[in-house]
């Protein structure tokens, strides 16, 4: 898809958010981060652990891909430090929208 479009990210999510709103008239904004790029493989054992439905079943696929293969946690470490980098940024856009509203203008506070 990457190569016939020349998109960098594919966002399914945000499509069915936006059809739901433009089905009821309500205005709405989407803001996404973009952790990995088209073209990035996820960690198998990273896989494995995102395909587990309990708290249960993440643990042992954690704790099995450690025991497999204990760079496998480097990996998944890796992965956590975007996370967190993406979720800051996420949060500073978000912030900035509360303080200014979505159309850049500064919020006047009711008195």
């Amino acid at each position: 898809l990457a190569a016939a479009t020349g998109a960098c990210a594919i966002d399914m999510e945000t499509a069915a958010v936006a059809a739901a709103c433009a089905r009821r008239d309500v205005p709405w904004l989407g803001v996404r981060v973009v952790l990995d790029a088209v073209d990035d493989q996820l960690p198998a054992a990273v896989e494995r652990l995102a395909r587990q439905k309990s708290t249960a079943g993440r643990l042992g696929a954690a704790l099995g891909a450690v025991m497999a293969q204990p760079e496998s946690v480097k990996d998944m470490w890796a992965l956590k430090e975007r996370s967190l980098v993406c979720a800051d940024r996420l949060a500073a856009v978000l912030a900035r929208l509360l303080d200014h509203g979505a159309g850049g203008e500064p919020q006047t506070k009711p008195r």
